[in-house]
């Protein structure tokens, strides 16, 4: 045994494992990827450190810096874009037993909480003190907070209070040394998107809201060139979240739950808002953007089925997916080109607004991964993507298939000042090596996958867009 996985387990104890059984089921996230691609990399790491507090990271941490050992961050690995996932082997740090909620601040609306802490475990314990939370993604059920921060994202009531950056306030985080200290104010825009490259959080702070009565409205979008007007009149109204489902989708939704679906063509929006909406406004507006406004059954249903897109994986049983960001006056172009380019199948789209109007979309195609034909179908969840970034849209998150992609999420200067933080904390790239930025000798292998994956999938996108893909029939 290496001698660092013996000087964890002698200050550790029972939260450190070197089983080769447990080791193995940390070599992977929730992404489905070619086994030939794994292979390029160590993906089993020699050690899992089950850490419950600041000081077992602190110890961790400490240890592999002087063994000068790899180090890889987790959760619960709910992404599927590879940033949990080994790639030199080392040691996985899985914080998902840090799930303490350390304080609550009533008159301050906020909370501390550790990163393994389930949002919607989250949600439940505020909702006793009269606070719930600003945002909450669809994966609120199994992602943790500090996933969400390491990954930057957004979700369920973004278009009202913004990103996760916007509603962390502090961070306590571990440097790759073991040493600990406080991150807030501009500096916290360098964690937000670093994928645990930089050193492992430990707690963050939150902003929270007053648990009023939320009013949900579903709104039928035929035609949906007229989403910016309809997004732009909305705003005016200060909407909590604004989310879109396509018919298809809806379709998608319906076989798993065999009724019939809400619409049949065009877009379904459920728009929420903390408190009651003036009805003559939301009337004028619906009036200008041409849509119309269904039963209020419909909305409760929609708001109850937040949490569980992926139920339509029922249908698959497997289920490609694709992601992207995209501006609102785009949105209706790029979908009607996926559409397009995906003739052969059916495709969902699910979105969700942010306060800048930009959405994040998700892009379902229910197929078999039964036959050898699957492999070349993959391809289909990067052709939204591609299409994407030919209007300006950018991937969603990073991790180790799109680290080439970060500096598109980041901007140039957000890039160069990450890149800079690395190397000064961690100059021999031991904190999640192949991540989010480069700078590193050992990074280009990764940087060079990256785009090898970007450019091949773009190559193979007229023959994934040519093959069908195969949903499983569902029977009684």
């Amino acid at each position: 045994m290496d001698d660092y996985c013996g000087e964890l387990t002698a200050k550790l104890g029972i939260r450190v494992s070197t089983d080769p059984q447990i080791c193995r089921a940390y070599d992977h996230d929730l992404g489905e990827m070619p086994s030939v691609l794994l292979k390029l990399f160590r993906r089993t790491p020699k050690a899992v450190v089950l850490p419950i507090s600041t000081t077992d990271v602190s110890t961790a941490l400490a240890i592999a810096h002087r063994y000068n050992v790899p180090v890889t961050p987790r959760a619960q690995a709910s992404s599927g874009y590879g940033g949990a996932m080994p790639t030199r082997g080392g040691i996985v740090v899985d914080v998902s037993r840090m799930r303490a909620i350390l304080s609550v601040d009533v008159e301050g609306q906020s909370c501390t909480v550790q990163p393994g802490v389930v949002w919607t475990d989250l949600e439940e314990e505020l909702q006793k003190k009269g606070l719930a939370l600003r945002i909450c993604p669809t994966s609120g059920p199994s992602s943790t907070v500090g996933g969400l921060f390491a990954m930057g994202g957004m979700g369920i009531g973004s278009v009202r209070y913004g990103t996760i950056l916007d509603v962390v306030t502090e961070i306590e985080v571990v440097d790759p040394d073991g040493r600990v200290h406080t991150v807030s104010g501009r500096e916290l825009e360098l964690y937000a998107f670093s994928q645990g490259s930089l050193g492992i959080i430990t707690s963050l702070r939150l902003l929270c809201r007053k648990n009023v009565p939320l009013t949900k409205v579903a709104l039928h979008l035929p035609d949906p060139s007229n989403l910016p007007k309809l997004l732009l009149s909305l705003k005016d109204l200060n909407p909590y979240s604004l989310s879109l489902l396509s018919a298809s989708y809806c379709a998608m939704q319906s076989a798993v739950h065999r009724k019939d679906p809400v619409i049949s063509q065009g877009y379904l929006m459920l728009a929420v808002f903390e408190g009651e909406i003036e009805e003559e406004k939301l009337e004028g507006v619906l009036a200008r953007a041409q849509a119309e406004r269904l039963s209020d059954e419909i909305a409760a249903e929609e708001w109850e089925m937040r949490f569980y897109p992926m139920r339509i994986k029922r249908n698959g049983p497997a289920l490609l997916v694709g992601e992207y960001c995209i501006d609102a006056r785009h949105f209706a172009a790029v979908a009607e080109t996926i559409t397009k380019k995906l003739s052969k199948d059916v495709v969902g789209f699910e979105a969700f607004v942010n306060w800048d109007m930009k959405l994040s979309v998700l892009i379902y195609i229910q197929d078999s991964s039964e036959d050898l034909l699957s492999l070349f179908r993959m391809g289909k969840a990067m052709v939204p993507l591609h299409v994407a970034s030919s209007y300006g849209g950018t991937v969603y998150a990073t991790g180790l298939w799109f680290n080439s992609r970060t500096a598109s999420v980041l901007g140039p200067a957000r890039m160069r000042a990450l890149r800079n933080k690395k190397c000064a904390l961690d100059p021999r790239n031991l904190m999640n090596s192949g991540k989010c930025c480069g700078g590193f000798s050992g990074f280009w292998p990764f940087a060079l996958l990256s785009w090898g994956i970007w450019i091949g999938t773009k190559l193979m996108a007229p023959i994934s867009s040519l093959l069908r893909a195969k949903p499983r029939r569902i029977h009684d």
